[in-house]
């Protein structure tokens, strides 16, 4: 017995202490402050910017790279043209023929 009665005077305590509490109140001007803070990040210029600054250096990165690319390829192309081109003067000095195995 002695363990509900304790039981029934916390409860007791605890009601008496939740009717004392007030209900919180907001700002009245809250939801115009939300709403201004959100008009001006839609508005801002940062964010945007911050975007197409991003994909510019994406896009000078790539160009880069096709650059580089090509250049490497071309290189490879032009040694391969010289080579080439030696043998064939090889070729026409000393009038071998093309089908030679002797090279």
């Amino acid at each position: 017995m002695a363990k509900e009665n304790t039981i029934k005077e916390q409860i007791e305590e605890t009601m008496k202490i939740l009717q004392r509490i007030e209900k919180a109140e907001a700002n009245p001007f809250l939801y115009e402050k939300i709403l201004n803070r959100m008009q001006q990040r839609k508005g801002s210029l940062p964010g945007r910017y911050f975007i197409a600054k991003r994909s510019l250096a994406i896009i000078a990165i790539m160009l880069l790279i096709n650059v580089l690319s090509f250049a490497y390829f071309m290189k490879d192309s032009g040694r391969k043209e010289i080579k080439g081109s030696a043998a064939r003067e090889l070729i026409n000095e000393y009038n071998l023929d093309e089908s030679s195995s002797n090279l």
